[in-house]
């Protein structure tokens, strides 16, 4: 107990000051794009009749085949060598946006598929024949019905991005460092102190995130069953 201190906590507090904010968004967007791309692929899969429709099944799912450190060194190649200084981007968050969105997009896509199964198409024929169209009918019909899936979707994601490492450590730099890639440089520079002090911080600010994402299932659990 002697060697008890608050001092790692007081030195890292620059860092999530800095870098905390910049993960907040990087975790809102994937979240917010993957579902917006997800809904989009699960539309075009389950309600269009658009030939080789299940390609976007397919282009969806392949990532999850894809290790992530296979992935994220393809990309990091990809951004070096080919994109050069055309679209400069590595070290930018969109290139960790980019990736993340990519890889979660196979676990958006299996719950919004299974949800939209699950609503018939009559509802979809009963709006067109009061005259909507497809956009109002998956606006004021479709999506209210798939709120409780997608606000659990979005809590899973978001929670995902958050204690990610293999992708980000090999696609960040100082401008764009998540958290946790911050908390493996401080403990592989032999800063044990400030690194353990750095992963209390994320539980504690996972634990509200964890507190909602039960809250949500909770309540999905009783209309599931019925």
């Amino acid at each position: 107990m002697e060697s008890t201190t608050t001092d790692h906590a007081a030195e890292i507090d620059r860092h999530v000051r800095v870098y905390l904010t910049v993960f907040a968004s990087l975790m809102v967007l994937t979240a917010t794009v993957t579902l917006g791309i997800a809904i989009a692929f699960s539309w075009i899969v389950i309600r269009s009749r658009l030939p080789g429709r299940t390609i976007f099944d397919f282009i969806a799912f392949l990532p999850h085949a894809v290790p992530n450190i296979v992935f994220g060194f393809a990309v990091l190649l990809f951004t070096l060598f080919v994109l050069k200084n055309a679209i400069p981007v590595y070290g930018t968050i969109w290139i960790l946006l980019f990736v993340f969105v990519i890889a979660r997009l196979s676990y958006a896509t299996r719950m919004t598929n299974a949800s939209l199964i699950q609503i018939h198409k009559d509802l979809d024929e009963a709006a067109r024949v009061s005259g909507a169209s497809s956009a109002a009918t998956l606006w004021r019909v479709i999506l209210p019905l798939l709120a409780p899936t997608l606000g659990y979707a979005w809590l899973w994601i978001a929670l995902l991005v958050y204690r990610e490492l293999t992708l980000a450590v090999l696609l960040t730099t100082r401008e764009n460092l998540t958290l946790p890639v911050l908390v493996w440089n401080l403990w592989a520079n032999g800063g044990l102190g400030p690194a353990a002090a750095l992963t209390l911080v994320l539980m504690a600010l996972m634990i509200p995130i964890v507190a909602l994402y039960w809250w949500v299932m909770r309540r999905r659990g009783p209309l599931q069953a019925t």
